[in-house]
């Protein structure tokens, strides 16, 4: 006998790790939805993990192959990417700077059953503000290649980051200078700890901070559409390290519905997250629109961002002053032709996607009474 549940709360739970015990009988439909999503945010090896778990499944076995080798790839590629923040960690070092490893450059490797299990679409590093300049330097004198052409003065003076190198494996590195798009996000360098990998000591925040920044990042700075990892990512946290209460609490503060809207959610996929991370729950409103985000269509996500409206305004999106064309195409004196190129091959086409796709105008709406939830509450 099939469930006929929605993929999407089926996925939501295989996401989860609760271990064997459970059964989930599908029907075809909903085991290719639950393929499709997955393939769309790196979770075929997780899902691989969690299949093999449950005490009854009717999973296609086409798709447990599929999802067994995207396992395989999946660790090869995690086991590259390791190679790569080492020797990023060890070429810094060279000049005294010591950054902090930030989500999925630790979480792959300590809290994860098995590497590969963590994707990693990239490395994630937090320099100090002062030093964040001279480590993009020396990476790129070392052979690390700009993956696009903006000024990295300039995004050290406007971003939470720095423009995106890729390292000589092909992972692409990403520097930080702040845990999130927002200026008052906390100080990791006052809740780092060491840590070693193969052998190697390197820093990452604390597990009360480094769960935050997980929620953070995915609830505020991106309103959940990184995908569904970040359910996985913080129950693992919650289930591997020592969260301590007094530092979650001083930490969390400012961020708490956010914090308590992904407890909620995990405490719905029968993960029990402890009461001292709580300061309350969620509404099943909130709920679905969280797991709406968080599976949206990869594809059609520029289009909801584009079509929300230019968050600059539309007459600085339209005529960047020169700083801007330097934080976006890396000069000062022009660079109208690569601007224009980018509205109508790029933003032009997001932005009727964003208007015309059904799907599309759907999520966009999600976003905004989500983003109005968040920030407002009072709802």
């Amino acid at each position: 006998m099939t469930d006929k549940c929605d993929p999407v709360d089926a996925l939501l739970r295989l996401m989860v790790p609760r271990g064997a015990g459970a059964a989930l009988m599908l029907d075809d439909r909903s085991w290719a939805a639950i393929d499709a999503i997955g393939r769309q945010h790196r979770l075929l090896p997780l899902l691989h993990h969690h299949i093999r778990q449950l005490d009854a499944t009717n999973c296609p076995a086409e798709l447990r192959n599929a999802w067994r080798e995207a396992a395989r790839s999946s660790t090869l590629s995690v086991l590259m990417a390791k190679g790569d923040l080492l020797r990023t960690i060890t070429l810094l070092a060279t000049r005294d700077i010591a950054p902090i490893v930030l989500k999925g450059g630790y979480l792959a490797f300590a809290c994860y059953p098995q590497p590969g299990l963590r994707p990693l679409r990239d490395l994630d590093l937090w320099v100090e503000a002062d030093e964040a300049l001279a480590a993009f330097h020396l990476l790129v004198e070392n052979g690390y290649r700009p993956l696009d052409p903006g000024d990295p003065a300039q995004a050290l003076a406007h971003l939470h980051q720095l423009p995106a190198l890729e390292a000589p494996s092909g992972t692409p590195v990403e520097l930080h200078v702040r845990l999130g798009h927002g200026a008052n996000s906390p100080d990791p360098r006052a809740h780092a700890r060491r840590w070693k990998l193969d052998g190697q000591e390197l820093m990452t925040p604390s597990p009360a901070l480094m769960l935050l920044h997980i929620i953070i990042h995915a609830a505020y700075d991106h309103r959940f559409d990184n995908g569904p990892i970040t359910l996985p990512d913080a129950a693992l946290i919650i289930a591997h390290e020592e969260v301590d209460a007094d530092e979650w609490a001083r930490l969390s503060a400012p961020w708490r519905r956010g914090c308590d809207l992904v407890f909620t959610l995990l405490d719905a996929y029968r993960f029990a997250v402890p009461d001292h991370l709580r300061s309350g729950g969620a509404d099943p409103a909130a709920l679905a629109m969280a797991a709406a985000l968080m599976t949206q269509d990869m594809e059609q996500r520029d289009a909801v961002r584009t079509a929300a409206g230019p968050s600059l305004g539309l007459s600085a999106t339209l005529f960047p002053d020169e700083d801007r064309r330097a934080l976006l195409y890396g000069r000062r004196d022009g660079g109208w032709r690569a601007h224009w190129g980018r509205l109508l091959m790029r933003r032009l086409p997001a932005l009727l996607r964003g208007h015309t796709a059904s799907d599309a105008r759907q999520i966009r709406n999600i976003d905004a009474a989500f983003r109005a939830w968040l920030e407002n509450p009072s709802q």
